[in-house]
């Protein structure tokens, strides 16, 4: 997980460095590496359109997106962590029943969440409508927990422990 989280930022951070170096200036750290403050967030980016509505509410669907992406990247690895902890004859069956939860527990998570900033900003010489949203702390632990109770696996303290290690990590 972390591999990624670090492949993550050495692509954003190589897209925006071209972008610098044709003497554009450099997206503030809000929207090049979003501070998740414990929880989980994304900023996302849209060209302006002339329609502050409509432009708030595409940057902002993006951002959730990317948030229920992480969420389910988190969901895959702590079901890696179940998979070696136990003695399952289907791994793909339980694969799935974490993830397909986690899906609409996303979904229904991703529903509640607000922009925290917006802002607009010129990127790569055009103006970009941004917004940072970020689900808290007690979000991700809600979405962990709605994830193990509705699987429906049967989860023991240790394995609920690890799980969550690897999910926050």
């Amino acid at each position: 997980m972390q591999g990624f989280r670090i492949a993550a930022l050495a692509s954003a951070g190589l897209l925006f460095g071209v972008s610098c170096a044709s003497g554009a200036k450099q997206p503030p750290e809000w929207v090049i590496n979003p501070d998740d403050a414990g929880g989980v967030a994304a900023t996302e980016c849209v060209p302006e359109l002339g329609n502050f509505s409509l432009e708030r509410e595409a940057a902002m669907a993006k951002a959730r997106a990317a948030i229920a992406r992480q969420l389910e990247l988190r969901v895959a690895a702590m079901t890696k962590v179940y998979e070696r902890s136990s003695r399952v004859n289907d791994e793909v069956e339980i694969e799935t029943a974490f993830e397909n939860v986690s899906k609409q527990v996303a979904e229904q998570t991703m529903r509640g969440l607000k922009a925290e900033r917006t802002e607009y900003l010129k990127i790569r010489g055009k103006k970009q409508f941004c917004a940072l949203v970020r689900l808290p702390p007690e979000g991700r632990d809600q979405h962990f927990d709605r994830v193990i109770d509705e699987a429906g696996t049967p989860v023991n303290d240790e394995q609920r422990r690890d799980m969550y290690a690897e999910f926050t990590s």
